[in-house]
């Protein structure tokens, strides 16, 4: 299986940003077309559609549901780890001082 080219214009992004925008092409091209003016309207909309992604995100009871029974069903392991690391530095607290 190739590996997919990096598209030259996000070469100097970081990874993460290469990623999300690989296929983006529609967008890279208008960027890079762009005006400042323009640049800076493609920047207010993106953080506008952040803003109400994050909204509906919050707004999705089923969401929110799932992630509570997520957090449920991993407290025990979440406990367990806390208090031994605990247990571990008290240990390391004694040892020291002997």
């Amino acid at each position: 299986m190739a590996k997919k080219e990096t598209d030259p214009r996000l070469q100097s992004l970081p990874k993460k940003i290469q990623k999300a925008l690989s296929g983006d092409t529609d967008f890279l091209d208008k960027a890079q077309h762009s005006t400042k003016e323009e640049l800076n309207k493609l920047l207010i909309l993106a953080q506008e559609l952040v803003v109400d992604f994050e909204k509906d995100q919050d707004a999705d009871q089923h969401l929110q549901e799932l992630k509570e029974q997520l957090k449920d069903a991993g407290q025990q392991y979440k406990d367990g780890i806390k208090i031994n690391q605990a247990r571990s530095a008290y240990a390391i607290y004694l040892k020291r001082s002997l």
